[in-house]
């Protein structure tokens, strides 16, 4: 089975990306890197491996757009699956050759994508050794640590670049799910993440975002309520209030400029109809 890679860099820490992408390239037959930063970062990977191909957008597409360029790209080049990577994560040498080798003995006729745990790097304690994977059927994966069926690709139908950041890998799940596809967790493998600094919100660790970054995040779950309600209302709801309550909230309080925040939701409310007509 032959299998690609793909990692989207955006004004990558250089020391940190070069660690990340070396922990994995070797274990695939190409990784395409594509950048979307506005500077060329070329000269800082292209030398971890002759199997890195260094693409430069220098403009930032956004994933979803790459991830179906670099899809499509891989199918041409006849791969049969693609690891999608963020620039943030990594594997050590025992989860990435178990994952591997793991991939290889399914059967993957009607797998659309599988994926692994993520886990903060700073936190990690090592499991017990040779436990044994399985797969668990689930219904959301993040991009990151997954390996996407290139074969059925084009019969899920894409991802979905109106989306362009943030809920683009669960879209793509949900697709899948609704042509009748799995979408399956591998366990007792792990993917590193380095994440920020925390920060601490009534007892709770929660991520805080830039106004411009909630744009998308709050414009776009509005937009997976209209497209997904109807077929998974559990899934739609839950999603929702995790991210009004256990996200938005501690954002809007904890926010140093409290109405650029309240504008850029607004904004995003506003251009609820611009992503509808584009349907």
């Amino acid at each position: 089975m032959k299998k690609a890679g793909v990692v989207i860099l955006y004004n990558p820490n250089i020391e940190e990306i070069r660690r990340n992408m070396g922990s994995y390239v070797e274990h695939l037959d190409k990784l395409y890197v594509v950048d979307n930063s506005n500077t060329s970062h070329k000269d800082s990977v292209v030398d971890l491996s002759t199997k890195i191909e260094y693409i430069p957008n220098l403009k930032n597409n956004g994933i979803s757009n790459v991830l179906n360029n670099t899809a499509v790209r891989a199918i041409q080049e006849g791969y049969d699956i693609l690891l999608t990577m963020d620039q943030d994560s990594f594997f050590s040498e025992q989860m990435i050759q178990k994952y591997v080798a793991f991939a290889d003995t399914l059967d993957w006729s009607k797998i659309s994508v599988i994926g692994i745990t993520p886990t903060d790097y700073s936190s990690y304690k090592s499991p017990k050794e040779n436990l044994e994977s399985t797969l668990n059927s689930v219904q959301l994966l993040i991009t990151s640590g997954s390996f996407l069926n290139l074969k059925l690709y084009n019969l899920v139908g894409g991802f979905d670049e109106r989306l362009f950041i943030d809920w683009v890998d669960y879209d793509y799940c949900l697709k899948s799910i609704l042509a009748g596809y799995s979408i399956s967790l591998v366990s007792n493998i792990y993917l590193f993440h380095v994440g920020g600094t925390p920060q601490k919100f009534l007892g709770r660790r929660v991520a805080l975002y830039s106004p411009e970054r909630y744009y998308f995040i709050f414009r776009n779950h509005l937009y997976m309520w209209y497209k997904y309600f109807k077929h998974f209302p559990k899934l739609i709801i839950r999603n929702i209030f995790v991210t009004l309550v256990l996200s938005l909230l501690p954002n809007i309080i904890l926010a140093q400029n409290k109405a650029k925040f309240f504008s850029t939701l607004g904004r995003s409310i506003k251009d609820i109809p611009k992503i509808f007509k584009s349907n």
